[in-house]
């Protein structure tokens, strides 16, 4: 387990940073720590998740039990922000099914990207939305 969470308040943005195998059960583990953070709750943080230089460890077909877990966070992450930062197909696909899923589903904006620097763009102006 190789992750990082800091708060960058000049940007409002919390910075999540997981490196190497990431496995489903970090990805809760991760998840209930930024549930803990005042900025991201109720302070109008937008997340930003760097997944570069990292694998997901779990099939696509395995994702179920994540929907189930943000899902029911609904009333928490509707009209949120998550910017994901990945390098390689695996992670793209499985960030931009999320990325269509969550919105249809609570309302929680997900954008994938592949440069730091337009991930924080887009987490940062509120007149990009989509």
């Amino acid at each position: 387990m190789s992750y990082t969470i800091e708060v960058d308040d000049f940007f409002k943005v919390i910075r999540y940073t997981h490196t190497g195998l990431i496995e489903r059960i970090e990805l809760r583990e991760v998840w209930e720590k930024l549930l803990q953070l005042r900025e991201f709750i109720s302070g109008g943080y937008g997340l930003l998740s760097d997944y570069r230089g990292s694998v997901f460890n779990f099939k696509l077909e395995e994702t179920g039990i994540i929907d189930e877990f943000l899902n029911s966070l609904e009333n928490i992450l509707r009209g949120k922000k998550q910017s994901v930062i990945v390098d390689n197909p695996h992670a793209t696909v499985i960030s931009m099914i999320f990325q269509n899923k969550l919105f249809d589903t609570i309302g929680f904006r997900v954008k994938v990207f592949s440069t730091e620097k337009a991930a924080i763009s887009w987490l940062v102006n509120p007149l990009l939305l989509l």
